[in-house]
């Protein structure tokens, strides 16, 4: 039997790498009820011609620190490192799925009056290091290393006997199903090593890191199945696969999307002098994407994917460059300015840099008593006036070569670490998919190679003709949207909201194509919904405000000429004002880190 990855874990995310379809490879646990997990993200790089397989698992975990435990078993003695957040915040932007139409006005609208919409578019003290141990054997269970890797106190275990597993892992403090002897079982049967992870006593839940794991193994693998335990209804999951090649779901089916159903409006609203006309939300890749998503995979019978981009590696290339130099903050011995500096230099402010500056910059027990919180005092001591009466003795603790030593390990030598090992691997696969529970417990995906298939773009482009009429507004005109596989279709504002709202799931497939993809052989066709989709799209009915002129045959096309038949209420519009300057630069720069934020 070939071998497989499992990862158990009490967070919201586990992952591992190649296992045969008729085993599971992974799963979680949180004493005895796991922590739901909204999501999983993980970095693959596969690199073919020394057999190794590294994984930089991004670890979602909501709980006391306390009660985090997880245990990856896997096949070959691993090497146990971390990662940085950050590392997932780069890859994100240039790699997301983007919705672009393409914008023409046809005929002329009224002018009269206000012609934008505003609003909102809708949518949506640092403990010693445990003692190294070395191949310690305790009646059944072979340590074979332990020490602090990151946050974590890390174990590498080798156990004969899952009732002696069960046993070590509670007495040193995991929290653990009761479901935990019966599923480690086949692994131990199968002689895998469990590494072993929980917080080292001083460490909160805001000091998790990503885990980077590295060991022999061909084929990359999604622990789904026993992540069904801990996993909330159709959660998302995206993968990027570096490696030599276009990454292909080898046992799950590729799956493209139906984009007649793409909320097109709310991934790509006009803008005029900063300001949106109002569509469907500022979601991405668009506020309905999920959903379609979804509807796509429930017709591929719950096992699908989308791949969303396959392409060179160097289009995140200049993502993970940076201008960090934690050698300038080593001879910063003033506090302030070594935090301005790494203000200057744009590390990551979020828990884990929180928790560096608790650990070298402690608050003074009389902080309440000097009538400021922490986040006032931090801001007040960094980058206002020494209002609360500082002494030397509050900065006792403070070393600055120490602290920029932590922040070069936390924060630099992941991301240079991500970047070199993308670097010596050329192309990017990445892929996604929403699963149902139910889907979880049937198969773990295995992700395979097929350097035959071509490029896919993450950019998706579409026409927009805005059908104007004197007697509508242009923000109040229909659209007619033409994909680039040519289907057409005419959607209008809704009266009330004038948002236009993307064609409904349910009217037609969500998925345009089904297939079965293999490593070299010819893909094989499940199911191929164009010919359905296009059907429906031309007997959609025309929008009252919409006549279909001679030589018109269906929804959309050209030759449409534009009535006033349809009821208007200028109502809203009439009162809303055009506001100009500094409001427009907010919304725009707001919209503008939303859009970052989600990917």
């Amino acid at each position: 039997m070939r071998k497989s990855i499992g990862i158990l874990g009490a967070a919201a995310l586990a992952w591992s790498l190649a296992a045969p379809a008729a085993l599971a490879c992974g799963g979680f646990f949180c004493r005895n009820v796991p922590v739901d997990q909204a999501g999983e993200k993980i970095v693959f790089g596969v690199d073919h011609d020394n057999g190794d397989v590294f994984a930089i698992i991004q670890i979602q975990y909501a709980g006391k620190a306390e009660d985090f435990s997880w245990v990856i078993p896997l096949p070959a003695t691993p090497s146990v490192g971390v990662s940085s957040d950050e590392v997932f915040r780069r890859l994100g932007p240039p790699t997301i799925p983007q919705f672009r139409l393409n914008y023409k006005t046809e005929g002329t609208c009224k002018t009269d009056g206000p012609m934008f919409a505003f609003g909102d578019a809708g949518g949506a003290t640092r403990a010693a290091a445990p003692q190294a141990e070395s191949a310690v054997d305790n009646a059944g269970v072979t340590v074979i290393s332990r020490e602090k890797v990151g946050p974590f106190d890390a174990s590498v275990l080798l156990p004969s006997d899952p009732k002696a597993l069960e046993e070590w892992l509670k007495k040193e403090g995991y929290r653990i199903p009761d479901s935990f002897g019966e599923l480690s079982k086949t692994y131990i049967q199968q002689k895998f090593y469990f590494v072993a992870l929980k917080l080292l006593k001083d460490k909160e839940t805001g000091d998790l890191q990503p885990v980077v794991v590295k060991f022999k193994e061909k084929y990359p693998c999604v622990p789904v199945r026993l992540t069904a335990i801990a996993a909330q209804e159709n959660m998302p999951i995206i993968m990027w696969v570096f490696a030599r090649s276009r990454a292909i779901p080898k046992n799950y089916y590729h799956v493209a999307l139906n984009e007649a159903l793409i909320d097109w409006v709310g991934a790509s609203p006009r803008w005029a002098m900063g300001a949106p006309i109002r569509g469907g939300g500022t979601g991405q890749p668009a506020p309905n994407y999920d959903a379609v998503v979804t509807q796509s995979m429930a017709e591929a019978g719950g096992n699908g994917f989308v791949t969303e981009l396959a392409t060179s590696s160097s289009v995140v290339k200049a993502s993970l460059t940076h201008n960090y130099d934690p050698d300038k903050l080593k001879g910063l011995t003033d506090p302030a300015a070594f935090m301005r500096e790494v203000a200057n230099q744009a590390y990551p402010r979020g828990g884990v840099m929180q928790n560096l500056m608790r650990k070298y910059l402690p608050l003074p027990a009389d902080l309440a008593t000097r009538g400021t919180d922490e986040m006032t005092w931090w801001n007040s001591l960094f980058f206002g006036s020494n209002q609360f009466r500082t002494t030397p003795a509050d900065f006792a603790a403070f070393d600055a070569a120490k602290f920029a030593e932590d922040i070069r390990t936390t924060f630099v030598k992941p991301i240079d670490e991500a970047a070199d090992l993308i670097g010596r691997l050329p192309y990017l696969t990445r892929m996604y998919t929403t699963m149902t529970v139910a889907a979880m417990g049937a198969k773990d995906p295995l992700f395979a190679f097929n350097s035959k298939l071509g490029d896919v773009s993450n950019v998706h482009t579409a026409d927009a003709a805005i059908l104007c009429n004197p007697d509508v507004y242009e923000h109040e005109a229909p659209y007619r949207i033409t994909l680039a596989n040519g289907h057409s279709f005419v959607i209008e504002p809704d009266k009330q909201d004038r948002r236009y709202k993307p064609l409904p799931l349910g009217s037609m497939p969500a998925a345009f194509r089904i297939e079965q993809l293999a490593e070299e052989a010819p893909s094989e066709l499940i199911a191929d919904n164009g010919p359905k989709i296009d059907e429906v799209l031309k007997k959609l009915p025309i929008p009252k405000s919409v006549s279909a002129g001679p030589g018109c045959a269906c929804n959309g096309l050209p030759n449409m000429k534009l009535g006033a038949d349809r009821p208007r209420d200028t109502s809203a519009a009439d009162t809303e004002a055009v506001f100009w300057g500094v409001a427009l630069g907010a919304l725009f720069a707001w919209r503008w880190r939303r859009r970052n934020d989600k990917a």
